[in-house]
């Protein structure tokens, strides 16, 4: 595997050279303006959005306007220097003449309310497709499926958007690529640019297939449907199941969003969403029964498993439930069609699972429950398809196997076997696609193995293409710097982040808090100071209306050291106390968990001098000082490294004593600063119960866990909590399965599915 990439000077000169090759590269293609400004009195006449280079305003009458600018347009190049920032951009323009040329994205200029209107011809011609036409005509999309695979990423969104205003399946693809730079970067311009696509293919897929009234598709979902009524054609159905599949797209969206609210809306689509495709599964099931009573008679022309998916593994065995069907399906209905049923299907299942025991709540009121095994089941079927579907399936499935466990490590012994199993045949399926290599280094860091995550996370970033794909390189450099911090190696982990705090949008404020803390854990105290204050200097990110948790606590941490003169005594052990809440613990070779350990009781040694257990007994509910609270945190830190070491009686003794000395009666009363601490420890103390097969102890805690409101990093506390319940309720109805089926219990595997370390 490749080393990572140079520092300093080589990175720039090796980027400016990739940024001329891209140049180079898109020529060809016509979104790319090339116009010549002549400055008027040294001014341009534009103003621009420094975060996205886009164009923002034109001054009637003025140079920019005069050439051609306008707004909305992104600002590529100038005098022949590709820009990615705004300081690019500046010093490009202080150093260019009075005359200089600009490269401009038009593509930029769409908004979100774009409106296509499909030709009464087009729509036609999409209806009267036969099969073999469409999956004759699908291979360009799906040629572009493959290029994106090969990480040739703007090359196939160029395929993608050529057909995407007439065609289904294209517009999805299309629309998925911007979803995933969205998904991946949780920028506003990525995810402005998602919504536009999403809204695009459901005007494209709704035009060629206009969506039935409530009573026909009540009558759909039931089963009640006139036998007499035609069956659902081939192009009906890629249409709708297009409109219902970038739904769920869209809802995915809501889900990064730091907000119950924003969970609601997102679990209300996704219930919509899964009536949609239900009732598209039992037209698919009519259609094929229609079929074989009529003694499987095609029309004039058509040939028998005309849509079969080139990949046979993904052909649905008989009898399979729910929306899976034998082989006939492809007589009638084309691979990537059936794919996107199973997609939705599958995701809509594992996502809702995910959501907050509220909203489940909610849901159950109007008859639905979700099923995690259905959701695997048919993820499964649609990524071995190995067709337009694959990518967002695979997907749906590594963020449920491989990236939620290292949210909840509870669920990583039943994961991780089916996560190593996932990425090892993604990876045979497409070995250097830089997607599944990214998966595959954070499956290696839920086995420990920090040494395999950096290898494969930098092997992503070599196959990968920064320029074309940026986010996904973020999101490399995102994880290779948490890799690195789960080592200890804190000078490496510091030069990613200082690449993310360069080159990405998202939370300057957290990228600069990193680099600061790392530089602490260096011993440069004086530029950890430098980087910890330039926390203050930009504006923070929102999500409906609030900063979100991260930057709270940031901002909370900073204030209290910039009070204390950043006194080392103040600071505490903020590196370790980061990665604790990134869930490092579970994920780091022993040896390190012993470095760690061996760090905090030293720390504590010389605190609990003066705040220790009889000091916090002797006042129960009065005010605690700052240097108290940090003392709480550092024994929250110390049980955890002790219930990862495998020290149960340690580390159940300390979450034990952090309970009583903290009651929640008592809590805002003694904590002013670091009021997680005590719902975490409840968190904690429940994961330590699993450990010893106790799960109903385990409930108890995650309740307690629960009581505690307005805290940093509360709504990731939530989904910890919810998966780890769920996973128990899951492993008990598991467990009640196999003893009614089984000989009856001895008692020896009493353990077996409880026992979270590994």
């Amino acid at each position: 595997m490749s080393e990572p990439p140079p520092a300093g000077d080589a990175v720039a000169a090796k980027e400016q050279d990739e940024r001329r090759n891209f140049a180079e590269a898109m020529a060809w293609d016509d979104r790319l303006l090339k116009v010549t400004v002549q400055k008027k009195k040294g001014k341009i006449g534009w103003v621009r959005d420094v975060a996205t280079l886009r164009v923002d305003e034109v001054a009637p009458g003025g140079a920019a306007e005069q050439a051609g600018v306008k707004p909305g347009m992104k600002i590529v190049e100038v005098n022949g220097e590709m820009v990615e920032s705004d300081e690019d951009c500046t010093r490009a323009l202080a150093a260019a003449a009075d005359n200089f040329t600009l490269v401009l994205d038009t593509a930029e200029m769409y908004d979100e309310n774009y409106k296509v209107t499909l030709s009464k011809e087009a729509i036609e011609r999409a209806r009267a497709m036969t099969l073999e036409e469409q999956v004759l005509a699908d291979e360009r999309t799906t040629n572009g499926v493959d290029l994106f695979m090969k990480n040739e990423y703007l090359a196939a969104e160029k395929i993608f958007e050529e057909s995407a205003e007439t065609d289904p399946l294209a517009g999805g693809a299309w629309t998925l690529v911007a979803v995933l730079r969205a998904l991946m970067s949780f920028e506003e311009k990525d995810m402005k640019e998602a919504r536009r696509r999403i809204s695009l293919a459901q005007q494209v897929s709704s035009q060629i297939a206009p969506a039935e009234g409530v009573a026909s598709s009540v009558k759909n979902l039931l089963g009640l449907g006139s036998a007499s009524k035609p069956p659902i054609t081939n192009s009906q159905l890629r249409a709708k199941v297009t409109h219902t599949d970038v739904s769920i797209l869209r809802a995915m969206l809501y889900l990064t969003e730091d907000s119950v609210f924003s969970w609601l809306r997102a679990s209300l689509g996704l219930r919509k969403g899964y009536a949609d495709v239900e009732s598209l599964a039992k037209q698919v099931s009519h259609a094929v029964k229609q079929y074989v009573k009529s003694g499987k008679k095609l029309a004039p022309g058509q040939s028998p498993g005309a849509g079969k998916p080139p990949n046979a593994a993904c052909a649905p065995r008989e009898g399979d439930q729910p929306g899976q069907w034998g082989s006939e399906v492809y007589d009638l209905f084309e691979y990537n069609t059936i794919a996107g049923i199973h997609f939705g299907l599958g995701a809509i299942n594992l996502s809702l699972s995910a959501m907050p025991q509220k909203v489940l709540t909610l849901l159950s009121m109007f008859g639905f429950m979700c099923d995690r095994d259905i959701g695997y089941e048919n993820l499964t079927y649609a990524y071995l398809s190995d067709g337009a579907r694959s990518v967002p399936a695979a997907a749906v499935l590594l963020v449920y196997r491989g990236i939620l466990p290292s949210f909840a490590s509870a669920l990583i012994p039943s994961s991780l076997p089916e996560a190593e199993k996932l990425v090892e045949t993604l990876l045979s399926m497409h070995k250097d696609f830089a997607v599944y290599l990214w998966a595959a280094g954070r499956v290696s860091r839920l086995k420990r193995d920090l040494a395999s995550a950096v290898s494969y996370l930098e092997a992503s970033l070599t196959n990968g293409n920064k320029i074309e794909f940026p986010q996904l390189a973020h999101l490399s450099y995102y994880e290779l710097a948490w890799t690195h911090c789960f080592a200890l190696d804190w000078e490496k982990a510091v030069r990613y982040f200082k690449m993310l705090h360069a080159e990405s949008t998202w939370s300057k404020i957290f990228y600069a808090y990193c680099v600061g803390v790392c530089h602490h854990e260096l011993g440069s105290d004086e530029e950890a100071k430098v980087w910890l204050l330039r926390t203050a200097e930009v504006s923070g990110k929102r999500f409906g209306g609030k900063t979100i948790s991260v930057e709270q606590y940031i901002a909370r941490k900073v204030s209290v050291w910039t009070r204390a003169g950043f006194a080392k005594e103040s600071m505490g052990l903020p590196g370790i106390e980061l990665i604790m809440h990134f869930n490092a613990f579970c994920q780091m070779p022993m040896d390190n968990l012993r470095t760690v350990l061996d760090t905090v009781q030293t720390q504590l040694n010389h605190r609990q001098a003066k705040y220790n257990d009889s000091y916090f007994r002797s006042q129960p509910e009065a005010k605690l000082p700052y240097e108290a609270e940090m003392v709480v945190c550092m024994e929250l830190m110390r049980a955890n490294c002790l219930r990862e070491l495998g020290k149960v009686d340690e580390a159940r003794k300390t979450y034990c004593t952090i309970e009583e000395r903290h009651p929640n009666k008592a809590w805002k009363k003694q904590f002013s600063e670091e009021t997680w601490a005590l719902p975490f420890a409840q968190y904690d103390h429940a994961l330590l119960c699993l450990s010893e097969g106790e799960p109903d102890a385990a409930v108890k805690h995650l309740q307690a866990a629960e009581k505690y409101k307005d805290f940093n990093f509360e709504m990731p506390l939530a989904l910890r909590i919810h998966l780890t319940r769920d996973h128990i309720g899951h492993k008990k109805k598991e467990q009640e399965t196999e003893r009614k089926s089984s000989k009856p219990d001895d008692g020896k595997d009493k353990k077996k599915w409880w026992d979270i370390r590994r």
